[in-house]
């Protein structure tokens, strides 16, 4: 008599590759967009750079404050944000800005093939506390409470790679939308990491030890014999007797070198 057990098992494998490819067509169906909805980002200018630092100094003001001190950021500077953060990432292109009273982010994430996954979230009207964000995936546009899970669900992360922060409502007091700018009221922790933290969870490691051997050998040199140049101190830098062939050395370098000139801060 014949085992029909293989048969059966054999059956059931089709039927479970069958629901997972209408799954995933599923899947794709809704979330995967053959073409990106941001245009390729170009480099950032000095304007970019200087309105992005003029937000940066308002963010400034707010950390460790007992009441929220407010924010203000325009059309403008949301276009140089997001001109920063395409620099700074290289993972996805990100555009946002202010229309009609709405502020909009996008993001387009690329996939393998040519593939897309488009990304957007806005928010409107006056809220106290974090404000409520239409959150949209490729096709698919989530009630608004899905835009608080996923701003939780990207904090809890953010602890999870060392970067403490207080609930959302605490540090965001009130946010106004109107026509031109965002107005928000922030209480912000005096030292989260936050900046450190998003970096070194997407960037390849450094060496700190390195770059402090590095940065100590610059400042030495230059109490030595100044050099007011940046020539010279990039010569310092990757000084021949000392430096290593390989990408830890010229990454350690180039942050040390920052340090040098511009400053730990």
């Amino acid at each position: 008599m014949t085992d029909p057990r293989p048969t059966k098992l054999r059956r059931y494998a089709r039927r479970a590759a069958l629901a997972l490819a209408m799954l995933m067509a599923g899947f794709a169906a809704l979330f995967v967009s053959l073409d990106p909805t941001v245009a390729a980002p170009s480099r950032p200018t000095s304007r970019d750079i200087a309105a992005a630092r003029a937000v940066w100094q308002q963010l400034a003001l707010a950390r460790g404050a007992d009441v929220g001190r407010r924010v203000r950021v325009d059309d403008t500077a949301m276009g140089s944000i997001a001109a920063l953060a395409n620099d700074a990432t290289g993972l996805a292109r990100f555009d946002g800005g202010i229309a009609r009273g709405v502020l909009l982010g996008e993001a387009s994430v690329p996939l393998p093939a040519g593939l897309w996954i488009n990304v957007s979230a806005s928010a409107a009207g006056e809220h106290v506390g974090f404000p409520e964000v239409s959150l949209k995936v490729g096709r698919v546009r989530f009630p608004l409470v899905v835009g608080r899970w996923a701003a939780d669900l990207l904090r809890a992360r953010l602890e999870r790679e060392g970067v403490p922060l207080p609930p959302l409502d605490q540090m965001i007091r009130r946010v106004e939308i109107d026509r031109r700018e965002v107005i928000a009221d922030l209480v912000l922790p005096q030292e989260s990491g936050l900046v450190r933290g998003l970096i070194s969870a997407r960037a390849p490691r450094l060496d700190e030890p390195l770059v402090g051997r590095i940065y100590c050998r610059i400042a030495a040199a230059q109490r030595t014999a100044p050099v007011r140049d940046l020539p010279g101190v990039v010569a310092l830098a990757f000084d021949p007797t000392h430096a290593v062939a390989g990408e830890d050395f010229n990454r350690a370098a180039f942050v040390a070198l920052a340090f040098a000139v511009v400053g730990e801060k």
